[in-house]
């Protein structure tokens, strides 16, 4: 099937209150998904979906209706919605999130300051990086499998865990996350 013109319109204010994103950061995002698109719903319409169901926790029936979709379109929308979660993957999350994306050096030279090596006495060739492992309180999920995933029998409540790097110059790398599932934690 051929590629159909965008469907939802949206402005700065709609696209923030929906992705969390304004207008040029989700044209950045956008172009970052490189690739053929022969799908029948616009790359456009399927990240805004994807960003908003992330942001809002909201079912398909919920994207279709938000976004005056016919019932009959519900697996498209789904098929759709996964196609971009594996683009983003593929093409976005390597270049930018993680310690995959940076080097040794430029951690060095970008985010390692003088002053912390003198404070901290350390050799030149030395990194200096905060580890920080925290959790986050979430509402329970309508997805059952996730549910599982992220429920904390021992505090007997919902919460992702997660592992970030904060290097001295401020900026944050997402390390990992982990869900509590069945009392063991399970990384991922």
């Amino acid at each position: 099937s051929s590629t159909v013109s965008n469907r939802i319109n949206f402005n700065n204010e709609r696209c923030f209150s929906l992705t969390g994103l304004n207008s040029d950061q989700f044209g950045i995002l956008l172009r970052t998904i490189e690739c053929n698109w022969p799908y029948q719903i616009s790359k456009s319409d399927s990240l805004f979906m994807y960003l908003a169901r992330l942001r809002l926790g909201l079912s398909i029936k919920k994207i279709l209706h938000l976004f005056e979709f016919e019932q009959t379109q519900y697996s498209t929308i789904t098929r759709m919605i996964s196609i971009i979660r594996e683009r983003l993957l593929e093409c976005f999350v390597p270049l930018n999130i993680g310690l995959n994306h940076v080097s040794r050096g430029e951690i060095k030279i970008k985010h390692t300051t003088e002053l912390s090596q003198k404070l901290l006495s350390c050799e030149e060739e030395n990194l200096i990086t905060v580890w920080d492992a925290t959790y986050v309180y979430i509402e329970k999920s309508s997805n059952y499998n996730f549910q599982k995933k992220s429920f904390s029998v021992y505090k007997e409540v919902f919460r992702i865990e997660w592992v970030d790097s904060i290097f001295l110059s401020g900026r944050n790398e997402l390390i990992g996350k982990k869900h509590v599932y069945a009392n063991q934690l399970v990384s991922t």
